[in-house]
């Protein structure tokens, strides 16, 4: 009996050994197996990265040379805010307080006229003090109120040049309410190029670009609870802004004191070299110039940047298709 349990112990004993070793080489086995899948990953890979490389070296060359052309095109053509000062009525302040103000700084403003805001008229600045303006720079700009019609305004337009002895402006400054864009067409017909609103139609204040041959900018009260934030707005988009001074709302009366404050900043910002204070015209001839810059270098390099886009679209599909290749489920 004991003979036959010593038997069978070494049977057992026997049959571990054999049981132990198969585990080993099945692990040897499975460390092998993983290992030559790593191996055969890792040459996959190296092979896969051997061709996309130059690829990636291409596309890297000609993504710096487009985002070089881009970055040239917006120095060139962005250009800087500009702000325009506007005086909605013809009030003698203008004249011995705003002016005096404005001269300090070399800022220059434009006049509304209009019904009852003519130079001579009492109220209104002298023929004289309205001369100097003109001849230190000032513009004029006609009115537009929210009674006036088509077929009065020629006239009308007319007679407020005669009267003010000046060559008829090509802005108008609609009242608030007033501006409807399929007057557009009439303005043009009539030799106008400006028509300043108040974001009617839901357009922007702010404006950075403009249509062939018409300008819109937008108007707003200087003293307006939200004016400092659009001067800021203003310089971040490189627009153009018109701050409105005058008697047709509490937010545009003249101050004194408050308008040398806001004049100062003005100033502050303009030798910062982030704002400009230009009259009507000015503000047009600046955007004017910034499009034919702007249309200028979009034809210069429209071919070469085609040519950049339509390659780097093709290296894009290229890299795409080699690393499909590769990837483990394509085999």
């Amino acid at each position: 009996m004991g003979k036959r349990k010593s038997g069978i112990e070494k049977v057992l004993k026997i049959a571990g050994i054999i049981v132990t070793i198969i585990l080993a080489a099945v692990l040897v086995f499975f460390f092998w197996a993983e290992d030559a899948e790593k191996k055969e990953m890792q040459e996959a890979y190296a092979a896969m990265q051997n061709e996309i490389l130059p690829l990636e070296l291409e596309l890297y060359g000609l993504q710096q040379e487009l985002n070089d052309m881009n970055e040239e095109e917006a120095k060139e053509t962005l250009g800087m805010g500009s702000v325009v000062l506007l005086f909605t009525d013809l009030s003698e302040t203008i004249y011995t307080d705003a002016y005096p103000q404005m001269k300090k700084y070399g800022f220059k403003g434009v006049l509304v006229l209009g019904d009852g805001r003519r130079p001579g008229v009492e109220g209104c600045l002298k023929e004289e003090q309205f001369e100097e303006l003109l001849k230190a720079g000032w513009e004029c700009c006609l009115r537009w109120d929210a009674e006036m019609d088509e077929k009065r305004w020629p006239a009308y337009s007319r007679r407020l040049a005669r009267m003010a002895k000046i060559t008829r402006p090509e802005s108008v400054y609609f009242q608030r309410e007033a501006y409807d864009s399929a007057m557009d067409d009439f303005l043009e017909e009539q030799g106008f190029s400006i028509a300043v609103h108040h974001g009617e139609e839901n357009a922007p204040l702010i404006v950075s670009d403009m249509q062939e041959g018409f300008w819109h900018p937008g108007a707003m009260a200087w003293n307006g609870s939200d004016a400092s934030d659009m001067l800021e707005e203003t310089m971040a988009q490189r627009g153009n802004l018109i701050f409105t001074v005058g008697q047709d709302s509490a937010e545009e009366e003249y101050q004194k004191d408050v308008c040398e404050a806001m004049l100062g900043r003005l100033h502050q910002y303009c030798e910062a070299g982030e704002l400009q204070v230009m009259t009507l015209s000015e503000g047009m001839e600046y955007r004017e110039a910034l499009k034919e810059k702007q249309d200028s270098l979009e034809m210069k390099n429209g071919g070469r940047r085609a040519e950049l886009e339509n390659r780097i679209e093709e290296l894009g599909k290229e890299i795409d298709g080699i690393t499909e290749k590769y990837s483990p489920q394509s085999h």
